[in-house]
This record gives structure tokens, C-alpha cells and sequence, in this order.
């Protein structure tokens, strides 16, 4: 995985950083056309801020040469040529919150991941930062690896018909969180906590909120992304692997699938 760390430095040392305002980054990732404008967002000042951000680049940097995707035995089966993507991490400052981690590509097609160190800034406190770290690469790159398996995927979710766009993203998002959920491998984990069972939302009339809402916000209240992975996991636990394997053939009806097993009740 290549790094391109020179947003980040570039706002460590105290220089000008209206010259990255034009970058593709800003303009033509996919929170920008979400959004409707250039997203650069003029980070803090404070140099604790600027140390912290110094903090994450290292320690980021050390996890990416280590890296193992969480839940790798399932990557290896759903992405078997995996290893041979290889993405560039982009370290920069100028989202605005809530984006810290986003995947995109660009105008050359290449693969890029983008962590915005100043949204993580309340990660670096943490003592399992190394763990927070290989959750977001697993989910990042497995939204990659879905866009490069399967395109159309991810030009449904430029659709202006809801329930596509809602296939989509509860596609999308059900693999990337079950796949990398808390860093934890599938067999290890929980799914019958109360945050997880009660995290789904189905009211039909508010849909264009609700595409929002779908992937964005609090961790458990996004429903595509709760209601996918909890479907995913009944999955995996009924059939082990090669559920997964099946599931993954075909996104269409991903979301009428999860509610008629009742993964989103």
C-alpha cells in the first residue's frame, strides 16, 4: 500500500494549505458530490492539534506495514486476488466531521483510501489505537474490493431510484462492518448485544433522510449498515463461509433479503 502523506505534513509544518484546496480530494470524492461543493474545510490551529496529527501519521504508518485484514480466511474466499489491489492511503487534514475515513477513486482511476487525521484526533488517546486502526483499513479496503469485484455496485449508488441506491449501500456496508466489527474475528463476536438488535429503522416515508441516515451518524443507529451486517452474520452462522460466498454472488434484493429474515427487526 502506497502512502502519500503530504496534506498532513504540509499542515504539521504550518504551511499555506489553500493550495490543496483544488485538489480531486476535495472536489471530486464522493462526500463532495454528496454534498454538492468543495469540501475543504480549514483544520484547527493549535499545535496540540498539529502534534496529535504528527501522533496518528506514525502510528498509522507502522499499522499499515504490519497490516492484516481482520477476518482474513473470509477476504481470502469473497477477494482472492486481494493482495494484488494496491490502494493509496492518503493522510490529509480539511474534511469536514464526520468524515475520517472514506474510500474513492481518482480522476486516473486509482484506488485511494483517505484518512483525515484531524477527525481522528479523539483516537489518538486510545489504548487499542492499533486496533481502531486495522478495523477502519479492513472496512475501507473491503469497500474497495466490493467497487473492484463488482462496478456496478458502486454505480448503484449514484441511482436516483431509493430502493437500488438502498441495495447498495446495505450491501456495501453489511460486508464492510461484518468484516471488520470492533477488529474482532466473526467467531468472536457478540451480535446479540442490545446495541446491535435494536439498531434498524424501516419507515418507508422519509426516504430520502433516510439514504442519509442509511450510512451516516452515530455507529449503531446507520440501519443499512446494522441491518446488513446483522444479516451477514446470521449468514455465517447458519452456512460458515460459504453463505457469505453466496450472498456476495448478487446484491440485487439485498435489502428485501435482510428484512424478510428479520435481521432488521
Amino acid at each position: 500500500m502506497l502512502i502519500d502523506s503530504t496534506i498532513a505534513q504540509a499542515y504539521c509544518a504550518g504551511e499555506y494549505l489553500d493550495n490543496f484546496r483544488r485538489s480531486w480530494l476535495f472536489e471530486r470524492a464522493s462526500i463532495a458530490s454528496d454534498l454538492g461543493r468543495n469540501v475543504f474545510t480549514a483544520p484547527p490551529e493549535e499545535e496540540t492539534v498539529r502534534e496529535t496529527v504528527r501522533t496518528l501519521e506514525a502510528r498509522i504508518r507502522t499499522a499499515v506495514k504490519r497490516f492484516v485484514p481482520v477476518d482474513r480466511p473470509i477476504w481470502d474466499a469473497l477477494f482472492p486476488d486481494w493482495q494484488t489491489l494496491q490502494p493509496t492511503l492518503d493522510l490529509i487534514v480539511g474534511f469536514p466531521a464526520p468524515y475520517d475515513a472514506i474510500t474513492a477513486r481518482a480522476p486516473d482511476g486509482q484506488a485511494h483510501l483517505i484518512f483525515d487525521l484531524v477527525q481522528w484526533r479523539d483516537h489518538a488517546a486510545l489504548e487499542n489505537l492499533d486496533a481502531v486502526i486495522r478495523n477502519l483499513l479492513t472496512h475501507e479496503i473491503t469497500h474497495l474490493l466490493i467497487g473492484h469485484r463488482y462496478p456496478e455496485v458502486d454505480a448503484a449508488l449514484e441511482s436516483k431510484d431509493y430502493r437500488t441506491r438502498l441495495d447498495a449501500y446495505t450491501f456495501h456496508e453489511g460486508f464492510a462492518h461484518i468484516l471488520s466489527y470492533q477488529a474482532t474475528e466473526i467467531d468472536r463476536v457478540d451480535r446479540y448485544t442490545p446495541q446491535l438488535t435494536g439498531a434498524a429503522e424501516t419507515d418507508p416515508d422519509r426516504q430520502k433522510q433516510f439514504l442519509e441516515e442509511a450510512v451516516c451518524g452515530p455507529y449503531y443507529e446507520k440501519f443499512a449498515c446494522m441491518c446488513g451486517m446483522l444479516y451477514l452474520a446470521g449468514q455465517w452462522e447458519t452456512h460458515g463461509i460459504d453463505g457469505l460466498q453466496a450472498t456476495f454472488a448478487d446484491y440485487h434484493g439485498f435489502t428485501q433479503r435482510t428484512l424478510d429474515t428479520g435481521a432488521g427487526q
